[in-house]
């Protein structure tokens, strides 16, 4: 009796312990990815700590130092031709037209949670964050454009241009995974090589180095005014460019990204044609 009373107190104490430690674990992964690093405006620190993960900020040497030959060779399978048909999603899903917010929805894209300064972005709702409509190359659904002033790289868009060198300029790409290129590149209709004026995701950002979290990242800065990051969100990739900004605001606003909401999803490409 003594002995069975025994077990059950060890059983209770290790089914405590372990809940705790799911607990415990969940609390951690469940916190706000945050800096640990003093940022100072006017410097840049090559590596900054975060709570969870750490930012490595790639010079342009670094970054050059990390590519090949073959990251070089033109991107392939995202040119336009001249003889090619462009097919609307709604075309090939029996008429079905999504709206923005659903689009955005089934990309895990929240833009009200985007913040800099200490500020959420201005514009987020319609000025200056577009929704490209989806089209298929001949009706593939493994080849999809998305289309705004032409075709372009990637599926959303977001930007506050400078109205003179001093102020910040902001761009923040998305596109459903995979990405081959750089996904503020332009996809020429009448491209006869499929460089299509894309360079690779390599090539702007080489080998992804930083850690977020739990999400890969690629960083890179130039001259101490231009920043770049890359990283993959589930099935959503991100570009992010700022200028004139300092690296703190930079990584607040990187940050911000990678803590909003990410619930999983479907496939954004199956969600359009069901």
């Amino acid at each position: 009796m003594k002995k069975a009373i025994i077990r059950i107190v060890v059983l209770i104490v290790f089914s405590t312990a372990a809940v705790a430690a799911v607990m415990l674990l969940n609390w951690h992964y469940a916190r706000p990815i945050t800096v640990k690093t003093p940022l100072i405006d006017g410097e840049i620190i090559e590596r900054v700590e975060l709570n969870r993960g750490e930012l490595w900020f790639k010079d342009e040497e670094t970054l050059a130092s990390q590519l090949t030959q073959e990251d070089y060779l033109f991107v392939t399978g995202i040119s336009v031709k001249a003889n090619d048909t462009l097919v609307s999603y709604k075309e090939m899903n029996g008429g079905k037209l999504y709206s923005r917010e659903e689009l955005l929805a089934a990309l895990n894209i929240y833009p009200e949670y985007w913040t800099m300064g200490g500020m959420p972005l201005k514009d987020t709702d319609y000025q200056r964050l577009w929704v490209q409509g989806v089209c298929f190359i001949n009706g593939d659904p493994e080849k999809p454009v998305y289309m705004f002033n032409g075709a372009k790289a990637c599926a959303v868009w977001y930007t506050y241009p400078a109205p003179h060198n001093h102020d910040i300029n902001i761009n923040i790409y998305a596109s459903p995974t995979p990405v081959k290129c750089s996904l503020d590149g332009v996809l020429q209709y009448t491209a006869e090589m499929p460089m299509s004026g894309a360079s690779s995701v390599r090539v702007m950002f080489g080998d992804m180095d930083s850690l977020i979290g739990d999400i890969p990242a690629a960083m890179c800065v130039k001259a101490s005014r231009w920043w770049r990051a890359f990283f993959i969100i589930g099935e959503t990739a991100y570009q992010v460019s700022v200028s004139n900004c300092t690296q703190a605001e930079f990584i607040e606003l990187v940050l911000s990204i990678c803590n909003a909401p990410h619930p999983e999803k479907e496939n954004y490409i199956d969600f359009l044609l069901k």
